[in-house]
């Protein structure tokens, strides 16, 4: 089997493919195991490709438009990642306690670690919060969030190590954290703008105020601590929090 043929292989066997795009891979395969001309095994790749962004499942959630290249200067993805490097920078200027970093990245999707803390003595970070951003096609379609001593769970994909964003934390008031945050997300779904470096910005400072949870007082009863949970229902645009018996 040619070298051609491996590359191909190894830049989708870590996408879920259509059904309907199956069928167009194995024949690829086959090309190449019949020691076909490369002509024909790139004949399927480009079938593929033209094939494959149309047939992607898209989120239930948000619509959105699909774009065909990372490289178009339009590219919603594209856009997103350049308006996060910037945040980036600004937020390590700023030393506002914010960190950022690409966990996965990839043409159309990413997974990004945010952590949220304070930097002690100026140079120490000391981690409070983390949080897993969730992005598709340069929408940010769901946050997890951990303790700050536990570990992402991963997966084994084809021999790589991924991710799995279907394991939670163990700990059931992170796990209605994460609910109560994606609910916000869905909410504010109207009125995003990921694109842009300012909103993504301050959307992070939102999400900074979650760790101070555990010392907000509930708005309606102004205890800290009821059944054991500390208010896990808050709006972030004011940050006004509640109890689960309370609200």
């Amino acid at each position: 089997m040619f070298d051609g043929l491996e590359n191909f292989k190894s830049v989708y066997q870590e996408e879920q493919y259509e059904l309907s795009a199956i069928e167009t891979i194995d024949s690829a395969i086959d090309a190449g195991n019949w020691h076909e001309s490369n002509y024909q095994t790139y004949s399927y790749a480009e079938r593929f490709l033209q094939h494959c962004p149309y047939t992607r499942r898209a989120t239930s959630l948000i619509p959105k438009n699909i774009p065909y290249s990372n490289w178009h200067p339009h590219n919603p993805h594209r856009m997103f990642e350049q308006s996060f490097a910037r945040v980036q920078a600004e937020l390590k200027k700023k030393k506002c306690g914010i960190l950022g970093m690409y966990l996965e990245q990839g043409t159309m999707q990413a997974l990004i670690e945010l952590r949220f803390g304070f930097v002690l003595d100026g140079r120490q970070f000391v981690c409070n919060q983390k949080m897993l951003l969730i992005v598709q096609y340069g929408i940010l379609e769901g946050v997890i969030m951990i303790a700050p001593h536990e570990d992402w769970f991963y997966t084994d994909a084809a021999g790589d190590k991924k991710v799995d964003t279907t394991k939670e934390s163990e700990y059931l008031v992170y796990r209605k954290l994460t609910t109560q945050t994606n609910i916000y997300l869905v909410q504010m779904s109207s009125q995003v703008n990921y694109q842009n470096p300012e909103y993504l910005c301050k959307l992070f400072i939102r999400f900074q105020r979650i760790q101070h949870i555990f010392e907000t007082p509930c708005q309606s009863c102004s205890k800290v601590m009821k059944n054991f949970l500390p208010p896990t229902i808050y709006d972030l645009s004011g940050y006004t929090a509640y109890h689960e018996g309370c609200k």
